[in-house]
């Protein structure tokens, strides 16, 4: 149903029109960041970074389901005030999620990796000068909506606690932080590798 309602007239429109209109913004500095630029090396470098977004997406969304679950169940099951295996049990089963949608949660995941490792690979071909604007653009983006993210978790979490004078609600803003944290420190994946780049201008420099 998610699916039949996103595949509308307007959005069917606005999602291409969207992603050209990004293409070009990121296109445009990387032309003019490089002396002798190559536009189809730039344009498949966006393109690998704009699908790892989407790979990102799709991991996101997945993984904060996922994670959410896991931590209200584990709520549930620490304050049922029992250790009956068979209460524990009904616990579990009427919190977590049903199998075919723990089954379609796990499968987009993989498919979000498997996007991720896909454009990585892709991205390992085309030389530095034409991947060098969008993978800036990639890498800070994604650090600052990291931050922002864990921040806004962070005082969340703390204002719930500080206002009701108790623990609750927190799976949420805790799931998010998580994720935000791991999202902040994937960002050093994408760094230019700059001990590489320095090897190779000294020998270029001794020849």
């Amino acid at each position: 149903m998610v699916a039949l309602q996103f595949l509308q007239p307007v959005t069917i429109a606005l999602v291409p029109a969207a992603i050209f209109l990004a293409m070009v913004l990121v296109l445009i500095p990387s032309l003019l960041a490089t002396s002798a630029p190559k536009p189809e090396a730039i344009v498949s470098a966006i393109t690998c970074y704009m699908m790892k977004a989407f790979g990102l997406l799709l991991i996101g969304v997945s993984a904060l389901i996922l994670l959410y679950n896991l931590l209200y169940a584990f709520t549930a099951v620490m304050t049922a005030g029992t250790s009956n295996a068979v209460v524990l049990v009904d616990i579990l089963k009427t919190t977590l999620l049903p199998g075919p949608v723990v089954s379609s949660l796990v499968f987009v995941l993989a498919v979000g990796i498997g996007i991720l490792t896909h454009f990585n690979r892709a991205l390992s071909v085309i030389d530095s000068a034409s991947v060098a604007v969008p993978r800036a653009i990639f890498t800070n983006g994604c650090m600052a909506l990291g931050c922002v993210l864990g921040v806004l978790s962070s005082i969340t979490l703390v204002a719930g606690i500080l206002v009701t004078s108790r623990i609750e609600s927190w799976q949420l803003p805790a799931s998010v932080l998580l994720l935000s944290i791991l999202l902040t420190l994937s960002c050093s994946l994408h760094a230019p590798r700059h001990h590489h780049s320095f090897v190779s201008k000294v020998m270029v420099k001794k020849k």
